[in-house]
């Protein structure tokens, strides 16, 4: 039962963002259900908007930011 109890734990960690990365829990059993996607894809704020730069070469000025340049993002690629 302590096992249970600690990965529960884990769990409520992690959904309360209260864990390191380290200590990531898999909630799935695999990633069939994933949208698989490339370093150049479009990358995605929080609420999964598309995320955007100024850009003065372009019509409305803004052009999409790809995965691979947002440098938050390094360590996790």
């Amino acid at each position: 039962m302590n096992l249970v109890q600690t990965n529960l734990q884990i769990i409520k960690n992690f959904l309360d963002r209260q864990t390191t990365t380290a200590n990531i829990p898999y909630l799935f059993c695999n990633d069939k259900w994933l949208q698989k996607l490339q370093r150049s894809n479009v990358a995605k704020d929080v609420n999964r908007n598309d995320i955007f730069k100024y850009n003065s070469t372009t019509s409305d000025h803004l052009s999409p930011v790809s995965i691979k340049n947002i440098p938050s993002y390094q360590e996790i690629l």
